[in-house]
């Protein structure tokens, strides 16, 4: 079998999650069943830490990446661009539900918990859930658009003004010498004042 043959067969096999994504009832949810087949085992073969952690981290890496990889993909092959059957994303949220919150020692329970918490959260697109896909233009980042992992917002460069470019110095001045004055326990009237020095930048460029 040639290379474009098994891609055929391997691209639906795991946007489906092994066909559970075609499922006539909760796909989704179906399809997030795999997300415990990956972290039970993985959590009873190795039960110390923190290597269960970073096995964990691993795998939602893994999901991530295929994810991300046949989105576009996905898009074309179910001529649609919120395909149901694609829920490949419903694994790596109940990944990186257990990888943040976990018992080591007790997969079964964990598991109890975080995969309908998991998916009431992906459900009811629990706050901010919704928002990230609204989220600023200058910020790129992966979030959860159209049940799939997108690039939602492109980085946009903005010119600024030099007001604008020495008021954000200023501000970074500011939060800098904070925390020098504390380091160095310094009383109120001997404690170093940016704002002062901004004034009398301000003076001299008159």
């Amino acid at each position: 079998m040639d290379q474009p043959a098994r891609r055929q067969i391997l691209r639906p096999l795991i946007a489906s999650c092994f066909g559970l994504g075609y499922s006539p009832i909760m796909p989704g949810t179906c399809g997030a069943l795999i997300g415990p087949a990956i972290y039970i085992p993985l959590a009873l073969l190795v039960p110390s830490e923190p290597t269960q952690t970073a096995l964990i981290g691993i795998a939602l890496l893994v999901w991530c990446w295929l994810t991300v990889g046949l989105g576009k993909w996905a898009e074309t092959y179910y001529q649609k661009k919120d395909s149901q059957v694609f829920v490949t994303d419903e694994v790596a949220g109940f990944l990186l539900t257990v990888l943040l919150f976990h018992l080591p020692q007790q997969p079964l329970l964990t598991t109890f918990w975080a995969f309908p918490v998991t998916r009431i959260i992906d459900i009811l697109k629990v706050p901010p859930a919704r928002r990230l896909e609204k989220l600023p233009a200058g910020w790129g980042a992966l979030a959860e658009s159209n049940d799939t992992l997108t690039l939602v917002r492109k980085p946009i460069w903005y010119d600024a003004t030099a007001a604008n470019r020495l008021h954000v110095l200023h501000r970074i001045a500011v939060a800098g010498t904070r925390n020098l004055n504390r380091e160095l326990s310094l009383d109120w009237h001997e404690q170093i004042m940016p704002g002062h020095f901004f004034r009398l930048r301000q003076a001299e460029q008159k």
